[in-house]
């Protein structure tokens, strides 16, 4: 039995809808701003431009303060699916947290720093992890940690 490359075991077809297109959809932000601005605030300006079905949810966002990242969060984990492809996340999310949580928790024991801090994201559908850097001073508690 031949094996293949796992990289190419599961490629997402054509037909598929990308990521940035249902972000765009779920929350009606464009993608220019959240692909290059995901730890900004939600602005007047990006409600503005927003659909209008999208902009009273938006606006209590951007009132609250809330960041891009925060607010695509809460749209996704409000969005339901009635798709025959639909399978909750959930518990190979908590899995894989876990997974991340002891790998960072072993680093950190043996003294080592967590590598790029400790916001991290997985994409299912590219396969690609990333680290968030986050905009606060360097004496906040969250990179002092890291």
């Amino acid at each position: 039995m031949a094996s293949g490359c796992l990289l190419r075991a599961y490629e997402a077809p054509d037909s598929e809808t990308g990521y940035a297109r249902r972000t765009e959809a779920a929350t009606g932000l464009r993608s220019e701003r959240f692909l290059s601005e995901f730890t900004a605030p939600v602005t007047a300006e990006g409600v503005a431009q927003t659909p209008p079905e999208h902009r009273a949810r938006l606006q209590a966002a951007a009132d609250s303060g809330q960041l891009i990242c925060g607010y695509i969060n809460q749209a996704s984990l409000t969005e339901t699916s009635s798709g025959e492809n639909f399978a909750a996340a959930a518990p190979f999310v908590g899995v894989l947290t876990g997974a991340r949580a002891a790998a960072v928790t072993v680093a950190l024991l043996a003294g080592h720093h967590a590598p790029g801090g400790l916001r991290w994201q997985y994409n299912f559908v590219s396969n690609r992890a990333r680290t968030a850097e986050t905009r606060c001073p360097g004496t906040c508690e969250c990179q002092a940690k890291s």
